[in-house]
């Protein structure tokens, strides 16, 4: 009775999980636990344990174990401590405790065995199946290694994968309510349109409008877009867009501004971004100082290997401030000298200096200096962010959800993968205000399909972008391409959609012409899922 009783315990305490498998699990403790070692340890708290053990009390076990002193917890003990961890579904500590004993269990089966169940339900199929294909080298005829081994195969499929993947499956409308960008944007032009003549006489009559009713009417139409959106209007019909440090607006804004209506293109300048002075100076006033562009100096040093570029700097009553107001100066200085593109893209760590240092020239000539360096590089010039993709590389212990799989990718938007690795929302929320949706296909691979995937998956980015996106820069885009990433259990497309109904119907159809499921997730941990193609 007390065995049937603590399976039952066991299947309750398993959130859902195959009863077969886990009543298998339970078995296999209540038999592996006669077999441990106990030459060397106090009986009396060896059959302590063993009460524990049969009633349950997992936590108690592993209290007792880490209250010894570390020198007296031995192999057997450790082993002990890392059964009870997996009892209480702690599997990634269990793992992490019989790591350290990994030299004297390498032929010692039950470590192996604890260790791959350690490693199944925390959803590290691969690695679990190295464990027990191990445990049967060792111990040919252990039926409940081979049972593990073959549900590991089995979580190892495509179609093992769907079952996981469609669990999260919801309504498509979930993720196409509101209003998109494509529309946002629309309203926006329609406003300018309508406002023009009055925009128009603003820049001819300045001087004579009142700055804040000025201020006041044009914020009334950016806001169609964004409440965060900040702007300049210049004297020679020019409307420059800033970014002021929001970098998702990078994203948006030169699409936004590449749907200028035709027949304002000979009259009015639009500018997705602060541009540069293109070495002209002024006079810069901030936190009671007074600073003439040129008069600032800087030394650059260019990292190919990484396309950055490193500055330190020095100027006097700059440098006199507290660190905090001088690196601010400095930075808005910048990005008025390059534009706030340049500095977005190629600047990488920026220092003070003690005093003016050899090679030091005025910050005016910083663009100059760059573009020569690029040239000699024969790097290209890139003006926008969503141009610069970069390489990079994760690993993850625990497999806790989408792209936690991943081995190696290229990105544009790096601070959405920060985001999203850091449980964190921020930049796509950002998005999500704008009408716009960051988001990624995922596609479940298989062993047998890894060595064709990252062609497949370059043939469906190029595809994607020509059929269905839109040529970026184009101006007739839906969205475009934020890069991509190969995971051992999944394929990964991120994208930043304009119109999300429009990609959904568009590449539904475009995928359903290959032979794998699509699913569509958000950037946000735990994102429910859109079927796109070829779910069952």
């Amino acid at each position: 009775m007390l065995v049937i009783q603590n399976i039952k315990n066991k299947l309750k305490s398993c959130g859902g999980r195959i009863s077969c498998k886990t009543f298998a699990g339970v078995i296999r403790y209540f038999r592996l636990f006669w077999h441990d070692t106990r030459n060397d340890m106090d009986k009396k708290f060896l059959k302590q344990l063993a009460r524990w053990h049969e009633d349950d009390e997992f936590q108690k076990i592993v209290d007792a174990i880490l209250a010894l002193p570390e020198e007296e917890r031995d192999y057997d003990l450790t082993g002990q401590l890392a059964r009870a961890l997996n009892n209480l579904e702690d599997y990634e500590t269990a793992a992490e405790v019989l790591l350290t004993v990994e030299a004297e269990g390498q032929h010692d089966p039950l470590w192996h065995y604890r260790l791959g169940y350690a490693y199944y339900y925390s959803d590290r199929f691969g690695q679990a199946k190295e464990r027990f294909e191990q445990v049967l080298r060792l111990t040919p005829d252990d039926q409940d290694a081979r049972m593990f081994l073959g549900w590991c195969d089995e979580e190892l499929t495509p179609g093992g994968k769907v079952k996981k993947l469609n669990a999260r499956l919801t309504a498509p409308e979930a993720m196409t309510g509101g209003k998109t960008f494509r529309q946002r944007t629309a309203e926006f032009w329609q406003w300018f349109t309508d406002n023009e003549p009055r925009l128009a006489a603003m820049i001819e009559k300045r001087g004579e409008e009142d700055v804040d009713k000025m201020v006041d009417f044009i914020s009334g139409g950016v806001q169609l877009i964004s409440g965060e959106l900040n702007f300049n209007l210049g004297g020679d019909y020019e409307f420059t867009f800033t970014i002021e440090g929001k970098n998702y607006l990078f994203y948006l804004l030169p699409w936004l501004v590449e749907q200028m209506p035709e027949q304002f293109r000979g009259k009015w300048h639009f500018f997705p971004c602060m541009q540069g002075t293109h070495g002209e100076s002024f006079g810069f006033q901030m936190y009671g100082k007074d600073v003439q562009l040129d008069e600032v100096m800087v030394g650059l040093k260019y990292k190919e290997d990484q396309n950055y570029f490193d500055i330190r700097f020095y100027d006097e009553q700059l440098c006199s401030l507290d660190d905090n107001s001088c690196y601010n100066a400095f930075y808005i200085m910048m990005e008025l000298t390059i534009g706030e593109a340049l500095s977005h893209i190629y600047i990488g760590n920026v220092d003070k200096a003690d005093g003016m240092e050899a090679g030091m020239f005025p910050l005016t000539r910083l663009e100059a200096c760059m573009t020569v360096a690029l040239e000699e590089a024969k790097k290209e010039i890139l003006t926008r962010p969503d141009e610069r993709y970069s390489v990079y590389r994760m690993e993850f212990d625990t497999v806790k959800d989408l792209r936690y799989d991943m081995v190696i990718g290229t990105t544009c938007f790096s601070d959405l993968l920060q985001d999203y690795f850091n449980g964190e929302t921020e930049n796509a929320d950002k998005l999500a205000t704008c009408g716009s949706k960051a988001v990624f296909l995922v596609m479940p691979v298989g062993e047998a399909d890894r060595s064709g995937m990252l062609k497949l998956r370059y043939e469906i980015e190029d595809r994607l972008t020509a059929e269905v996106l839109g040529k970026k820069g184009s101006g007739r885009e839906i969205g475009i391409l934020l890069g991509g990433t190969m995971g051992r259990d999944n394929l990964y497309i991120d994208l930043l959609l304009y119109d999300t109904p429009a990609f959904m119907e568009q590449a539904s159809s475009l995928l359903g012409q290959y032979s794998y499921p699509f699913y569509l997730a958000e950037f946000r941990p735990e994102s429910r899922l859109v079927a796109l193609a070829n779910v069952g």
